[in-house]
């Protein structure tokens, strides 16, 4: 069979794919598969295809071939990256994410990526150049400034996220989880009137995701509406169960109702999920002091010191427990080394200034 018929057969197959054929479309770059093994655009979008059908080997064995065959070919890369993404293999994706950009330095969707990737490895100010260049190679995508947007906060840039996030929607004004994001940012900037009205805007976008609820919640609970932040946080679980961030909140309402041992629940299966969940620990040690329990309290912070050793939170949690036991002078040692490395504390010399007025 010549390349004209074989470039039939990949124009079969893309047509089927586009239209959610998948699994027609797989069996057509099999075919060309079978005529020439090597042709890499049948083994990017037949591997692509197997791994949206669930066959993840067999996506794998493609993906891999096809760039071998031709390292150059982005988006077997890109593809690849978004496989090994799938498969929690996040160092793999980046490295393909990566290797998509080298190979095509104009290509918008692998830098859009690899700014994703970067953002879940926590490599903010890297993620920050990756969207910004996606952005200019792909202007009219609305979700490349929302994540921007995210990652601006990240940094603590609320203003500058503000604004991005505000262009987003001006692309787009039914975009949801633009909303959702512009709800922090008003938060953060203290307007939380508006942030209430682009929290309701989000939900009644898409009443189904979880986060606009979770922000609602935290809004509310800010505004000392503590009925409607439960509701609002109960219905952020219901939609996404497990979502630590909202049982954490919810845990924090539920312990200022005097509800604490539901609180310790939820805090202790936030800890379960997220085992290196630094704001579970300090939440579960507030609350276990609270009633008393100050030893496992103490017990659950040292876990968290033993994840981040420098943690500022934990560490102010530790000192204070320190201090309300009596123990000033175990308190002041710690708060003076933590002070140390967070000079900034205001928080940590409060402590030291107890400790000396209550020893002298």
């Amino acid at each position: 069979m010549n390349e004209g018929n074989i470039d039939t057969l990949l124009q079969q197959a893309y047509l089927q794919h586009k239209s959610g054929n998948i699994q027609e479309a797989v069996r057509i770059y099999d075919n060309v598969l079978s005529i020439n093994p090597e042709i890499v655009e049948a083994l990017n979008y037949g591997g692509f295809g197997y791994y949206q059908t669930g066959n993840i080997d067999k996506a794998y064995e493609y993906l891999n071939k096809a760039v071998a065959i031709d390292p150059n070919y982005a988006p077997a890369h890109n593809n690849l990256g978004t496989l090994y993404s799938a498969t929690q293999r996040h160092e793999k994706a980046l490295d393909c994410y990566q290797s998509a950009v080298n190979a095509a330095p104009d290509h918008g969707g692998a830098r859009y990526n690899l700014g994703n990737m970067l953002m879940r490895l926590n490599r903010h100010e890297e993620a920050i150049k990756a969207y910004r260049r996606a952005a200019e190679l792909l202007p009219e995508n609305p979700a490349i400034l929302n994540n921007l947007a995210h990652a601006l906060l990240k940094l603590g840039d609320t203003e500058q996220a503000l604004q991005t996030v505000q262009r987003a929607i001006e692309m787009r004004d039914d975009f949801a989880n633009a909303y959702s994001t512009l709800t922090i940012c008003l938060q953060r900037l203290g307007r939380n009137d508006e942030a209430l009205k682009a929290a309701r805007q989000s939900i009644e976008l898409d009443p189904n995701a979880a986060d606009p609820h979770n922000n609602l919640g935290n809004l509310l609970f800010e505004t000392d509406d503590l009925a409607g932040a439960e509701t609002a946080y109960r219905k952020a679980i219901e939609l996404r169960p497990g979502f630590c961030t909202a049982q954490n909140g919810l845990a924090e309402v539920l312990h200022r109702l005097g509800q604490s041992d539901e609180a310790i629940v939820l805090l202790q299966q936030s800890v379960k999920i997220l085992p290196d969940s630094i704001d579970a620990y300090v939440r579960l040690g507030h609350v276990l002091s609270d009633v008393g329990r100050q030893n496992d309290a103490k017990s659950i912070l040292e876990r968290a010191m033993g994840i981040e050793e420098d943690n500022l939170r934990v560490q102010l949690a530790y000192c204070q427990i320190l201090f309300d036991e009596g123990e000033t002078e175990s308190a002041r040692k710690l708060a003076s080394e933590a002070l140390e490395n967070h000079p900034e504390s205001e928080a940590l010399q409060k402590i030291i200034d107890e400790c000396d007025a209550k020893e002298e």
